[in-house]
């Protein structure tokens, strides 16, 4: 179920947010599992791994909106137009209109006493890496809070054979927390299942594990 329908209370039950009770309605006894990560007192809730990427999300974002306008603005030549002094704004309306118009479809007539210069944006190939590093950077941040590590996720020349594997052991570190965390849930399911069908406790309840060949 969506996890915005339900809350936790001053006493940490679950309870269900309805249109005619927001504050949360208790609910019934072994009717719903809730898988929580590090779970405490004061937060019932457990640790949310994308909150621990909200900035790094936020920031590239920002670079990336950047850097498109940033390519809108250099990536092609200017164009400059001259007209004599003393035109009325009118022609040099018009004369900006063409010029827009030559931008698109790279043809536009102009009058003979007007001219049309191209200026090329040099030099701004630098201010361009800076936002590729940005994200870049962010990207990095963003794949070590979810996997712990980067060199699995990156190709290039930034570790050896060893470093990734290293980075690799680190990431199943990750991936046994999370299979842990689905064994637990299951077999609190499958102790209920036990209790409500047989009315008793036992040590001879089956368990669910993760296999893997």
């Amino acid at each position: 179920k969506p996890n915005e329908w339900f809350a936790f209370d001053d006493e940490n039950n679950l309870k269900l947010k309805t249109k005619e009770n927001m504050e949360g309605e208790l609910l019934p006894d072994k009717k719903f599992l809730c898988p929580q990560y590090n779970p405490s007192y004061q937060n019932p809730y457990g640790e949310r791994t994308l909150s621990r990427v909200f900035w790094s999300v936020t920031f590239k974002k920002g670079g990336l909106k950047f850097w498109v306008i940033f390519t809108e603005k250099y990536g092609m030549p200017f164009l400059i137009g001259k007209h004599p002094r003393g035109n009325s704004q009118e022609a040099t309306d018009n004369l900006a209109d063409m010029l827009e118009t030559m931008v698109q479809d790279a043809i536009a007539v102009i009058p003979d006493d007007s001219s049309v210069e191209i200026q090329e944006a040099g030099g701004k190939t630098g201010s361009a890496e800076i936002y590729d590093k940005l994200i870049d950077k962010m990207n990095a941040e963003i794949s070590k809070a979810i996997l712990g590590q980067t060199l699995t996720t990156e190709i290039g020349d930034k570790g050896s054979y060893a470093a990734s594997n290293t980075h690799m052991s680190v990431r199943k570190d990750i991936i046994d927390s999370d299979k842990k965390m689905v064994e637990k849930t299951l077999n609190q399911l499958i102790k209920w299942i036990y209790e409500l069908n047989f009315n008793t406790e036992s040590t001879n309840i089956p368990t669910f594990t993760m296999w893997e060949e």
